[in-house]
């Protein structure tokens, strides 16, 4: 697996958190949205 991780100036940051974008996320919260996400998907399919 690939990280990638920015730093910004706090204010940037600020800004960014005040335009609604989502501040970063663990590793463990990624996982937990993606297998969320795939649990959806297959009720939604039927399966």
């Amino acid at each position: 697996m690939t990280t990638v991780q920015i730093t910004l100036p706090d204010a940037l940051a600020h800004e960014a958190t005040k335009a609604g974008l989502p501040a970063p996320m663990t590793p463990e919260e990624i996982s937990a949205e993606i297998d969320a996400y795939r649990t959806e998907q297959r009720r939604a399919a039927g399966s």
